[in-house]
């Protein structure tokens, strides 16, 4: 009798320990995974921990969640590293460690300082469109490059050019300077400028002809989608009928009367200290 009841205590721990290690085996931890985008503007690289180049151009990594991934930006010979934008700490410190406590983006900017009026990176758009982005305005042309990549998707960006005297668009910029002298890009207040955007146009295109205005300042930059009428042609002959302090209050109220539409704001990083 005795041996019946050892036998049968024995057969009931060892039905239970193979319960347990059946339940053990069906519950699996499902490991979580981030994305992190990462994307190069200009002439160069981005490197991982062991200097094993990661990205020319785009690319898109899957993390496990809480991770910390170390990269660097790497110019190439004929240019310089500008900034980071995106989530990055000090978007001037060519090192960045991104934790993964979410999918994260960062783009990392390069270019040659000697040739840059101006440049800066794009952090919100009011309206409905959550975008990323950077532009450099060049004193050789001029030139303005913009670009605008809506958030999460690397297939809906879009990359603007402005060169003076183009018939899609111009630049319009103001320099204190006395009237005989020619205008002096490098040494410009702001710059200002009109492009059509074209139907095709994946984020802001649309059936109707719209306009992409831009203004930044040593302060800020404020790019504007605008419908196609008079008062969006007028801009171009702010410049002509209007000195400096008018300008810039009208260009203010443009922006201040457009608020409640697509309106892409940045900052302006300071030349000098790239």
């Amino acid at each position: 009798m005795n041996q019946k009841i050892k036998f049968l205590g024995l057969l009931i721990i060892l039905l239970f320990l193979i319960l347990m290690v059946t339940a053990c085996g069906s519950t699996r931890i499902e490991q979580i995974f981030y994305n992190l985008e990462l994307e190069v503007a200009g002439e160069g690289a981005i490197l991982d921990d062991e200097d094993k180049i990661i990205t020319f151009s785009e690319k898109r990594l899957d993390i496990s969640r809480n991770s910390l991934v170390d990269i660097r930006a790497v110019s190439s010979i004929d240019s310089e590293f500008l900034f980071w934008t995106g989530d990055v700490d000090n978007i001037f410190e060519a090192n960045q460690t991104i934790y993964m406590d979410r999918s994260k983006e960062v783009l990392s900017v390069f270019g040659d300082p000697d040739n840059i009026f101006m440049a800066g990176y794009i952090i919100e758009s009011w309206g409905s469109l959550n975008v990323v982005g950077y532009w450099k305005a060049l004193v050789e042309s001029p030139h303005l490059e913009i670009y605008v990549r809506e958030t999460g998707s690397s297939e809906r960006a879009e990359r603007y050019i402005f060169d003076k005297g183009d018939q899609e668009g111009r630049i319009i910029y103001y320099q204190p300077k006395d009237e005989d002298e020619q205008p002096d890009l490098a040494n410009s207040e702001y710059i200002a400028a009109l492009i059509r955007i074209e139907e095709s146009n994946i984020i802001y295109g649309g059936e109707a002809t719209r306009y992409l205005f831009v203004y930044s300042d040593r302060k800020g930059f404020d790019a504007l989608i605008l419908e196609d009428g008079p008062s969006t042609w007028q801009i171009y002959d702010y410049i002509y009928d209007l000195d400096k302090d008018e300008f810039v209050e009208e260009i203010n109220r443009l922006i201040y009367e457009n608020r409640d539409k697509e309106i892409i704001i940045g900052n302006t990083v300071n030349i000098f200290e790239f």
